[in-house]
């Protein structure tokens, strides 16, 4: 996939995460499996989590936020 899914992909994502998260904001939320970062992208820019962490075994050019937290590890 070179790092990115398709945009209705992200989009079907975050409607979800708006809909379990209506009623409370805060807390982290991890993006794993990253790859250039499209989707922690997002949910910085959604504004409901505290924190959005992003991790990736491949350091690819990352197009994200500059408050994503990234993790660049093989985690098995």
């Amino acid at each position: 996939s070179q790092g990115t899914s398709a945009d209705p992909i992200y989009d079907a994502i975050l409607r979800e995460v708006r809909g379990a998260f209506e009623h409370r904001r805060g807390g982290q939320v991890l993006d794993y499996g990253a790859g250039k970062g499209l989707l922690a992208h997002r949910l910085v820019q959604a504004d409901i989590f505290d924190e959005v962490h992003a991790c990736d075994l491949i350091a690819y050019d990352r197009q994200c936020d500059p408050r994503v937290r990234w993790t660049i590890q093989d985690l098995n």
